[in-house]
């Protein structure tokens, strides 16, 4: 197993919905804030997540409703944000590694 795998999707979660303000929909799952989905101005509906972070921006409230269970809850994002990035850097890293083996190696063949 991985570690981009240790994080369930909330696909599964069977969420509570409450209007608790006109245009104002709030997620709980077993008692717990999972979420929620405001309406704009314009008729949108905008999903956030469990930390009223952003998720999309919605034609239908059942698509911005929908959302809270296709997307990744925010501890996985995070993880999955640390290992790409630490990713990258050894790739960079491996790549100077090779830049530089391939310079030095072709040096030694011309002396």
């Amino acid at each position: 197993m991985s570690l981009l795998n240790a994080a369930p999707l909330l696909s599964g979660l069977r969420l509570q919905w409450a209007e608790v303000d006109p245009g104002f929909h709030v997620a709980t799952k077993d008692g717990e804030f999972a979420g929620s989905v405001d309406t704009t101005h314009d008729g949108h509906f905008v999903a956030l997540d469990a930390r009223s972070t952003p998720i999309g921006r919605y034609e239908t409230l059942a698509e911005a409703k929908r959302s809270l269970t296709t997307t990744q809850p925010p501890e996985r994002r995070e993880l999955e944000t640390r290992v790409l990035s630490t990713l990258q850097t050894a790739a960079v890293m491996a790549g100077g590694a090779s830049a530089i083996a391939l310079t030095v190696g072709t040096a030694s063949l011309l002396t």
